[in-house]
């Protein structure tokens, strides 16, 4: 399967897993972090999700660099206040290492009958686990 399509199956799923959109419902979700924890021989993608109380969340990525992929997702369900994610995933093979990629990244809310989606590719620079600073994210030009 080719990069994009991988990011497309992740993103897509997840957004047609809504039946519709809502503006009522709140999700402010960051990504602080992807690295790679060679140790472990996971890809680790670390941040923060602040979203109504007794919203369900998933929260996905795709992964790529050159023709190494790797996908996940992680769901929780909110607190109200501000919470720590986490997701980690095997390298894969061939595998990922610290370096450039691109990350496709989404979520999906719901709260009742109420949902929201969004989602959007980034080029990241994957840093090693001994050095999250070093991880940066920009929109494609």
């Amino acid at each position: 399967m080719r990069r994009s399509s991988v990011i497309g199956v992740v993103l897509g799923a997840m957004l047609a897993a809504l039946p519709g959109a809502s503006l009522a419902l709140t999700v402010d979700l960051d990504l602080e972090s992807v690295t790679v924890d060679a140790r472990a021989h996971e890809l680790v993608l670390v941040g923060t999700v602040t979203c109504d109380t007794g919203a369900t969340v998933q929260i996905g990525f795709g992964l790529t660099q050159g023709p190494a992929e790797v996908s996940g997702s992680e769901t929780l369900t909110c607190t109200g206040a501000e919470q720590e994610w986490e997701i980690r995933e095997p390298l894969g093979t061939p595998r990922l290492h610290p370096g450039p990629g691109s990350l496709g990244f989404g979520f999906t809310a719901q709260l009742g009958d109420e949902g929201i989606a969004s989602g959007r590719e980034l080029a990241v620079f994957v840093a090693p686990a001994q050095a999250p600073w070093l991880f940066t994210m920009q929109e494609p030009e």
